[in-house]
């Protein structure tokens, strides 16, 4: 499946000036100008490469590999309900950068579920979902207003709109309860690849997409 995984795509940004970069799937990206810094502090300037990954349909979140378990504050297990995730990273040639103190992209991304409300996840370095805003149903615009047409043949009805402070995964989602309905087992004692069997599960229902990848000898799936 990892062929059909969401496609890293590059963009580039000029410092001197204003950007408005725009990926394949439609998800518009707004930076400032003088938006980054080198890892020291300092200012830099040029082209900045901006690198962004769109989840957006089924085909991508069963592909992309990314988890959506999120722990509350008390350590309970949730599931998060995703109405999108996109990822973005920014570097000035081979060397990372960050964005400049007080400085933010806004992130305008397709609005798969115009009747859902969601808050904004990022992950963490060490992978863990953690919340940073909540979002309401307002914080939308609708395509008419913003010169949205379709991309790659799919009709977006509008976006949703973040102002981010760090590269990586973002999420639009809310968390659910774990409902188990399925358990077992994997029996890989007779597999020609050995014992690294992953596997991936993609649920679909009116209100979002989850997915869980569980590379441990016993699964659940809810």
């Amino acid at each position: 499946l990892k062929i059909f995984a969401p496609k890293e795509q590059n963009l580039e940004a000029d410092t001197s000036k204003k950007s408005e970069l725009v990926g394949t799937r439609g998800t518009r990206f707004v930076i400032p100008e003088n938006a980054f810094v080198d890892m020291t502090g300092n200012l830099v300037e040029g082209v900045v490469t901006v690198t962004v990954i769109e989840i957006i349909d089924e085909l991508d979140f069963l592909t992309s590999g990314i988890g959506l378990i999120y722990y509350s504050k008390y350590g309970k297990e949730l599931y998060l309900i995703s109405g999108g995730i996109f990822k973005i990273e920014y570097k000035l040639g081979d060397q990372k950068v960050k964005l400049a103190p007080g400085k933010i992209i806004e992130v305008q991304f397709p609005d798969i579920s115009p009747k859902e409300t969601f808050s904004l996840y990022h992950m963490d370095e060490s992978g863990v979902w953690n919340l940073k805003s909540s979002l309401s149903n307002n914080d939308r615009i609708e395509a008419g207003t913003n010169d949205r047409d379709n991309y790659e043949g799919r009709k977006i009805v509008g976006v949703r709109i973040a102002q981010i402070d760090k590269p990586g995964y973002w999420n639009f989602a809310y968390p659910e309860l774990q409902h188990t309905c399925l358990k077992g087992t994997i029996d890989d004692s007779k597999s020609a690849v050995g014992n690294e069997l992953q596997l991936t599960v993609i649920a679909l229902d009116v209100r979002g997409f989850f997915t869980r990848t569980v590379k441990d000898k016993e699964f659940s799936i809810n």
